[in-house]
């Protein structure tokens, strides 16, 4: 599936600061980095430029998983969700994001201004298991 920006949209901006057609497919990994043009522009990072890590995953004191990742603030096109499973099967979303609304859920998060458009957040699963996964996901609505 091939997706591009739309004419006028925040991406368009972003894809143009990147030296890039507005046409470019949204769905393809130009620098050879693993991650997504829509990823790159959903977390901050470049479209051109390998970026070694856009999220990073650790455990809080209380053993809780977290996941921490820069959101570029101005992708107000795009819709996030910080996802949990204890089996890899099941997952249950536990912090989203709309456009340019809130971060809303049942995680503890924080979220702090990272320079420019970015902030860095970082999402802690409400629930301790021997097993617990975390995913975000990025798309377009």
């Amino acid at each position: 599936v091939r997706f591009v920006a739309t004419a006028g949209t925040p991406v368009q901006a972003w894809l143009t600061s990147q030296s890039l057609s507005a046409n470019t497919v949204l769905t393809e990994d130009l620098d050879g980095d693993g991650q997504e043009v829509i990823l790159e522009y959903g977390l901050g990072g470049s479209a051109l430029a390998p970026d070694s890590a856009l999220t990073s995953a650790a455990t809080d004191p209380e053993g809780r998983l977290q996941i921490s990742f820069l959101w570029n603030s101005a992708a107000t096109d795009l819709t996030a969700a910080v996802r949990a499973s204890g089996d890899l099967v099941t997952w249950t979303t536990i912090l989203e994001k709309s456009g340019s609304g809130p971060w809303t859920g049942s995680a503890t998060f924080s979220d702090l201004p990272a320079g420019g458009d970015l902030r860095e957040l970082t999402v802690t699963d409400p629930l301790t298991g021997e097993r617990r996964f975390l995913r975000l996901r990025i798309h377009q609505p």
